[in-house]
């Protein structure tokens, strides 16, 4: 199967997404595809003016980056879910205007609740940043997420 037949298309009504959406111009425009393990990941090259210092790419712009790696693969469950918590550890600096690559999966998921983690890597296959996130399931279009406080929570990422 060809890496193109695994394009994952943006999900409707998100083309002016900042992260995925091909019709946001001021967006990253990130496209995924579904890798056999069932992971989604994205190349990505970020320009200059998302730096926060010079040649170095500003955090939020980092996690924003991972965060949408494990929205998409929560989506690809064929329900939609929303980010209840993310946490990121940046392990080295990430150049800006360098090929990287995004990936996201699914550790653990229950009705009410999906563990997922993503990370980010350079062309050689380091590792620039690690995240952990947790996500709720959104409610019906036009419904508020559901309140997943019963889900017996505990701290991500340890």
């Amino acid at each position: 199967m060809s890496e193109e037949s695994n394009v994952v298309p943006t999900e409707a009504g998100a083309s002016n997404c900042f992260a995925c959406g091909q019709g946001n111009s001021r967006g990253l425009r990130l496209v995924f595809v579904r890798e056999e393990a069932g992971a989604m990941s994205a190349a990505w090259t970020a320009d200059a003016d998302l730096e926060g210092y010079g040649g170095i790419v500003h955090g939020g712009v980092i996690s924003t980056v991972l965060d949408e790696s494990m929205a998409k693969v929560a989506a690809a469950t064929g329900s939609r879910w929303l980010t209840a918590e993310l946490k990121v550890r940046y392990r080295q600096q990430t150049p800006s205007g360098e090929p990287l690559r995004v990936r996201g999966w699914i550790e653990k998921q229950s009705r009410r609740m999906m563990q997922t983690e993503a990370q980010l890597l350079n062309a050689q296959g380091e590792e620039l940043a690690h995240a952990w996130g947790i996500f709720m399931p959104a409610g019906k279009q036009g419904e508020g997420p559901r309140d997943n406080r019963d889900e017996g929570h505990r701290d991500i990422g340890t």
